[in-house]
């Protein structure tokens, strides 16, 4: 009776084992996304690019005279006084000076070497750092987009916070240039200015400093916007996977615009956008893990 027994509890032990297994094995599977609330908001539709500063006074100081020239001190960077002497030069049995013909910095210097120059040939270029402008170039199909006039933001200058610029002129002229992937790109150059009561800030900077330029293009009111890394690719269209009642739900949606990382969609109840409403959650860089009405855990993350 005793074996029977526990022959009969080791039969019972089993089923319990197995029965954990199948469990285990077969149950739902659950993972933990991150996601982000749908929010009704005005939207910024702002082109972002590259830019550079420059002096908008820019003097080169050539020989004037054919002659003897005097090796040349000064060096890129070194700041000059108006009417100081940049190097001599002998001519017809007589030194003159070569000065400068403004306050500013040298910013180019063509000739440093003593030796015979031509008349009009370039030594020096001397350029006014207080007098700024800061220029970028975008593709020609955003420069149709881009008026003068238009407000912009100034970032990447190495102090905290956006400085305020507006666009001054946008070129008529497009070139072709060659991107960092070998890929030829019609481009226009765009000039903007900072605002005024921005001045200071020119002390900190200087030319050829590179920065990061946001122009303002549009202002879409009462959009549904959303991070773009909860957009995932849907044939020619896009959807995103939004959580219900723990599930992830797929939803077809239609993007007007993508400026700053955020996604602007149709307004709320609108028919291009019946799958989405502003207060859902949406998940963030799905990946090929999420499927239909997949199982998920949300950990809400601020945007």
């Amino acid at each position: 009776m005793l074996a029977r027994s526990k022959k009969t509890c080791f039969r019972i032990g089993l089923v319990i084992v197995a029965g954990v297994a199948i469990w285990f094995f077969t149950k739902p599977k659950e993972i933990v996304v991150e996601t982000a609330e749908v929010r009704i908001s005005d939207f910024l539709e702002r082109i972002e690019s590259d830019g550079v500063l420059r002096s908008k006074t820019r003097i080169i100081v050539p020989a004037f005279a054919a002659g003897e020239m005097g090796r040349m001190d000064l060096k890129v960077g070194e700041t000059v006084k108006k009417g100081q002497t940049i190097t001599t030069l002998l001519w017809d049995y007589e030194r003159g000076p070569l000065r400068a013909p403004i306050e500013g910095v040298i910013s180019k210097v063509f000739r440093e070497s003593a030796g015979p120059v031509q008349r009009g040939e370039p030594i020096v270029e001397v350029i006014d750092p207080r007098n700024l402008e800061i220029a970028t170039e975008v593709l020609t199909l955003d420069a149709t987009r881009i008026k003068v006039g238009n407000p912009a933001v100034i970032r990447g200058w190495g102090g905290e916070g956006a400085v305020p610029a507006r666009v001054v002129r946008v070129s008529k002229a497009g070139f072709v240039k060659v991107s960092t992937l070998g890929v030829e790109e019609e481009r226009t150059e765009v000039v903007l200015e900072i605002e005024s009561g921005q001045k200071d800030l020119r002390r900190e900077w200087g030319s050829t400093f590179h920065v990061d330029v946001e122009i303002e293009v549009s202002k879409l009111p009462s959009q549904l916007v959303i991070p773009v890394g909860a957009l995932v690719r849907a044939g020619e269209g896009w959807m995103v996977w939004k959580v219900v009642e723990g599930r992830a739900i797929g939803a077809p949606i239609r993007v007007r615009a993508i400026s700053g990382g955020l996604a602007a969609l149709a307004p709320s109840k609108s028919e291009l956008n019946e799958g989405l409403l502003a207060g859902d959650s949406v998940i963030l860089y799905p990946g090929d893990l999420i499927h239909e009405r997949m199982r998920v855990k949300s950990t809400a993350v601020r945007r």
